[in-house]
């Protein structure tokens, strides 16, 4: 399953809560050639530690991977590894309101005058 010309993407689930960047790309870096690594920390409904997307060069090396990875156990966790289900182009990077997340570009939209409470 192809998403991007030349590149498949891995998604690991059940992270140890501070794993690093490095450590991901240094354990999967021996499955094939790695052009990205994602590290997310936020708190999802389903699994309370971090997940991470890693972008192979060719599918053989996500294909590994998920073959030697997939219910393994890495710092103390089972970590979950499977063929990612959504596309992402390899140029977009949020930007702006869509970075800081519909919460808080809610209140940006807001200008406080001087006194607690007061709203423009």
């Amino acid at each position: 399953m192809e998403f991007e010309q030349g590149s498949y993407t891995i998604f690991l689930d059940n992270l140890a809560a501070l794993i690093l960047k490095g450590e991901i790309y240094k354990e999967f870096c021996r499955f094939g050639t790695i052009t990205d690594v994602y590290v997310l920390r936020k708190r999802r409904r389903k699994c309370k530690g971090p997940f991470a997307f890693i972008r192979f060069k060719e599918y053989e090396g996500a294909k590994r991977a998920m073959e030697w990875k997939n219910g393994a156990y890495w710092k103390g966790k089972r970590i979950h590894v499977t063929l990612s289900k959504y596309r992402r182009s390899s140029d977009w990077r949020p930007t702006g309101k869509e970075a800081m997340g519909k919460r808080k570009a809610f209140h940006d939209n807001r200008r406080i005058r001087g006194k607690k409470g007061t709203i423009e």
